[in-house]
Order: structure tokens, then C-alpha cells, then sequence
């Protein structure tokens, strides 16, 4: 009786050892195995643009440290749950199980083209065309991009430029008149061009005039104008910037304010926040302030309360 015992307890370890080693196969994918990419998008300090509500068609994979199977700029398109796949039809394999080896790069762009925003960015879709995104993995460092335990990629983009929310409102000489009575809103002199190439953004020298996405409150007495481009260099100048305010049917006047830049700049990847105050012989402006984190994340994941105190500072 004794030895039937024995017996049925080392079968019993045994199953629990073949069950164990099963459990291992699982999470550590076999070479050859297909690669799955997923993507969603940093909370977006902007109305309009990309988020994970609204992901980006298309992008580019770059994956390198793969054995034998390196892939390089690959052109990704969303298809159901968000799972990407490359356009072509083929497929992408794995070639090594070390996946701590392994280097990402995604982007929203072609890697060996440059990329300028959109100077009409008054539509939700110029805006969003020129929010340029990316995602990087280098060895164990990760800036967007993971591997998963089954071999899952899964890229969280950062948003890469410079995002400026410029608040307009009135002062009380003017709080009979709403928004809509201000036009031809125009950011002058930023940099609109630029290259981003395995994880590394440059700046270009020119700057250009941008035309920015609006948007009024419900009661049309606040306005937001949102615009994206590549961050400020060491010597830029001040932007300026610009609208014209129709008082009454035979008074327009037009505004030219400067628009002073902080200290460090408008760096690479963060979201600010400029206050503009409308008033009958001045315009006020705000100094500009950071909103939350950089990738335009913010740190409650609230956009909109994020907006609020800074409107109200």
C-alpha cells in the first residue's frame, strides 16, 4: 500500500513539473514566432490630434538586435484592435528570445524623409498631421516601446514637438463681444520644419507663420488656439503674434503682441500654456507656462483640469 502511495505522489510531481515546463514555453516564445504590435498614444494636451482614441493609421518600424531578422523602416498599418501589421502583406518574425537585445524605433514619419508641420493647422486633420509621434527601446531602456513576456510589441507614443494652447478672453470694456469676432489668428516666426531620425529630433534653422486650430467655449466668450511645431533653438527670437478683432460693423482693429520665450526655451515634447487678454487700447499676454509632463502627458491624466488653472493663473 505504502509503495502505491509513494508512487502515485511521484506521478503527481510529475505532472506538475510537465505542467510548470508548459507554462515556460508559453512566456518565452519559440524564434520564428509571428511578432504582434499594438500602439495607443500619450494623453494629449490638445482637443484635436492623435490619442489613443484616435491612433495614427500608419508608422514606421524599425527592429534591430534580432538576429538574423533585423527589420528596417517598415511601413505599419492599424487593422482590428489595434493590432498593426506591415502593409505589404508580410509578416514580422522573431529570431531571438533575448529580447533585452533588442532595439525599437516607430515613428509617424518615414525615417529618411524630413518633416515639416502643417502651416494651415485650422482643420482637426492638418492639426493632426502635423503631430509627429515616436517610440524608442534601446537594450533594457525604453521610451515608448516594450516587448511583452510573450514577445508582444507594444509602442506607447510620445508626442515629439512643441504644442502651444494660446487662451484668448476679454477684458470687461469688451464682455459684450464673443469670440467669433476675432480672425485671421497667427503665430509668426517658429520653426515648422525638422528631421527625427532613430530617436534624435532636429530642428531646422527657418521659421515660418503658423494659422492655428480654434475652438470656443460654449458660451463663445473663451477661445483656445492650439498649434504644433518643432521646438525653439539657442539665439531664436521672440515669436509674435497676431489677429484682427472686428469691435463693431465699421471698426476693426489689428493686434501684433510678442510673445516671450522662457528661459529654457519650448523644448521638445512638451505642451504649454499661454494666457491672452483682449482689451480696447492693449493686449495682455501671460507669461507661458509648462502643462504637465513631457510627451504631452499630464500628471492626473486630465487634460482639460490641466487647462483650467492654467487659464486661471
Amino acid at each position: 500500500m505504502r509503495k502505491i502511495q509513494v508512487f502515485a505522489m511521484a506521478v503527481f510531481a510529475t505532472l506538475i513539473a510537465s505542467c510548470s515546463n508548459d507554462d515556460e514555453m508559453t512566456q518565452t516564445p519559440e524564434k520564428d514566432t509571428s511578432i504582434k504590435v499594438t500602439a495607443n498614444v500619450q494623453s494629449a494636451a490638445t482637443r484635436a490630434g492623435y490619442s489613443s482614441d484616435n491612433l495614427p493609421q500608419t508608422f514606421h518600424l524599425t527592429i534591430t538586435g534580432n538576429g538574423d531578422k533585423d527589420y528596417t523602416n517598415v511601413s505599419m498599418t492599424k487593422g482590428e484592435n489595434n493590432l498593426y501589421a506591415p502593409t505589404d502583406g508580410s509578416k514580422l518574425l522573431w529570431a531571438t528570445t533575448n529580447y533585452d537585445g533588442v532595439n525599437i524605433s516607430a515613428y509617424t514619419t518615414d525615417i529618411t524623409q524630413g518633416f515639416a508641420v502643417q502651416t494651415n493647422q485650422s482643420s482637426e486633420a492638418s492639426l493632426e498631421a502635423s503631430d509627429l509621434l515616436g517610440a524608442t527601446k534601446n537594450g533594457t531602456s525604453s521610451n515608448g516601446a516594450t516587448i511583452d513576456g510573450n514577445g508582444g510589441i507594444n509602442i506607447a507614443f510620445n508626442h515629439l514637438l512643441v504644442k502651444l494652447n494660446i487662451h484668448f478672453s476679454f477684458n470687461k470694456e469688451y464682455e459684450a463681444l464673443t469670440m467669433d469676432k476675432i480672425s485671421a489668428i497667427s503665430l509668426n516666426g517658429v520653426h515648422t520644419q525638422g528631421t527625427y531620425s532613430e530617436g534624435v529630433l532636429t530642428t531646422a534653422a527657418a521659421t515660418g507663420d503658423i494659422k492655428p486650430f480654434t475652438a470656443m467655449d460654449a458660451t463663445a466668450k473663451t477661445m483656445t488656439a492650439e498649434s504644433i511645431f518643432f521646438p525653439t533653438l539657442d539665439g531664436d527670437s521672440n515669436p509674435t503674434l497676431t489677429f484682427t478683432l472686428t469691435e463693431s460693423e465699421n471698426v476693426t482693429k489689428n493686434y501684433s503682441s510678442t510673445v516671450t520665450l522662457p528661459t529654457a526655451g519650448l523644448q521638445a515634447g512638451y505642451a504649454y500654456s499661454l494666457n491672452v487678454k483682449i482689451g480696447a487700447t492693449e493686449v495682455e499676454l501671460s507669461s507661458i507656462q509648462t502643462i504637465g509632463l513631457t510627451g504631452w502627458g499630464t500628471p492626473d491624466g486630465d487634460y482639460e483640469q490641466n487647462i483650467q488653472q492654467n487659464i486661471k493663473q
